[in-house]
């Protein structure tokens, strides 16, 4: 059996060299890009965690920044949305 690259034996430590193996067998010679968590994973994994960032970021391995911006955006979406909520009551 042939050597595995390195970003196959990166893959094998996470998934197993079985899976890694029926994977170069199914899709050998395609490229697959596989994203980071994007927005709506970072707010959901948030809510479950009592909007604690550095737990977020540990736990999606993104970096703490990305995850403080979503909370910011947040925080603002639901001020805007007070305030609107508010304006509305006025007239």
């Amino acid at each position: 059996m042939e050597e595995l690259t390195k970003d196959m034996r990166i893959l094998s430590n996470v998934i197993g060299r079985d899976n890694v193996m029926k994977l170069m067998c199914e899709l050998g010679g395609i490229s697959v890009y596989i994203p980071r968590p994007g927005r709506n994973e970072i707010i959901v994994a948030l809510k479950e965690n009592a909007h604690d960032a550095k737990i977020v970021a540990t736990l999606l391995r993104v970096r703490q920044r990305k995850v403080y911006d979503v909370l910011n955006d947040m925080r603002k979406e639901q001020f805007e949305k007070q305030l609107e909520e508010r304006q509305m009551k006025l007239f």
